[in-house]
């Protein structure tokens, strides 16, 4: 999710990125806000809030063309296309990180790692998926 945010926000830069690593931290953090807020939402309002939650979100959705759906649909292949190339010892730390929803303690324990390992291998995934959506969009530098 974090990588299709930083995506539609990098086509629309006008100016170069400065420090790329703490833009992506940054939408990063933005997305587990959002997700953290939501999910309060979602424990928090009654079911007939829920129910309308749903139906404004199916509004947004009508309101999007076929071609936008298509060309997120598009966008999120090419990021599962390369997280799968990602070398595994990359690769797993990620999933488990933005996939799963694990905290790097967790990961670490499950992988036999250092805490702060995990958070290299997961920065050093960050960086080879940037190098690789870039060549998709070659007009685009970071």
């Amino acid at each position: 999710m974090t990588m299709l945010r930083a995506h539609a926000y990098f086509l629309k830069q006008d100016r170069p990125l400065v420090n790329a690593q703490a833009w992506l931290g940054r939408i990063l953090h933005n997305i587990c806000m959002d997700l953290h807020r939501e999910r309060q939402r979602f424990i928090e309002s009654p079911v007939e809030e829920q129910s309308e939650e749903l139906d404004e979100r199916a509004a947004v959705l009508d309101e999007c063309s076929a071609e936008e759906i298509l060309l997120k649909h598009e966008r999120a292949r090419e990021v599962r296309a390369c997280i799968e190339r990602l070398k595994p010892h990359l690769r797993e730390p990620l999933k488990m990180r933005f996939l799963d929803d694990m905290a790097y303690p967790e990961i670490a324990d499950a992988l036999g790692l250092t805490n702060s390992n995990v958070r290299k291998r997961v920065q050093l995934a960050y960086d080879e998926l940037r190098v690789w959506l870039a060549r998709f969009h070659p007009s685009r530098r970071t």
